[in-house]
């Protein structure tokens, strides 16, 4: 990571590889750190809290779904690779060669065309914090704040005004 990130490198992330940060091995699933929902939304907050955050278990030895977090390490992996946001690349070298109609940032005008997740009785938030806090050993308090921000009501639903239509806003440069 440090090759092609060098901010990334510091707090025991100095001997990170791609593919542990691919695999869900980098010891990042959270970021460790206050962040308003506001901030957590934009690209360059998360990812200086991410360059600064110690991992919260040593790289490459265990295994835990980076879901928060994924989109914008891997992000700006290829943004410093290729100089293009993860959106405009998957447009660029993955969707319009095959001609799909997919996106990694929803354009707004194609919003009708997408499915709605609903919450049922049969699906508790509860019981998904409680089982990321058994699986990471991360204490409540880390995993609620963090989930406050992006459960129940802010998934699903095009961001308000100011913020990137419902993803973290990215760097300056083409969106699709």
């Amino acid at each position: 990571m440090a090759q092609y990130w060098p901010e990334f490198a510091a707090n025991g992330k100095e001997q990170i590889k791609v593919r542990w940060l691919l695999s869900h091995q980098a010891g990042l699933p959270l970021v460790d750190g206050p962040l308003t929902f506001e901030q957590a939304c934009a690209w360059h907050p998360v990812i200086r809290s991410l360059e600064a955050q110690k991992p919260l278990w040593q790289p490459g030895t265990e295994h835990v779904y980076h879901a928060v977090t994924y989109g914008f390490l891997v992000g700006e992996v290829v943004r410093r690779i290729t100089g293009k946001s993860l959106g405009t690349f998957f447009a660029e070298e993955v969707a319009a060669p095959l001609g799909l109609s997919a996106w990694i940032g929803l354009p707004e005008e194609h919003e009708g065309r997408v499915s709605r997740l609903h919450f049922t009785d049969a699906f508790s938030v509860e019981e998904l914090l409680a089982g990321l806090i058994k699986v990471t050993g991360l204490d409540a308090d880390t995993v609620t704040r963090w989930s406050g921000r992006f459960f129940p009501g802010h998934g699903c639903r095009r961001a308000p005004r100011g913020l990137a239509a419902g993803r973290p806003r990215e760097p300056s440069g083409p969106a699709v």
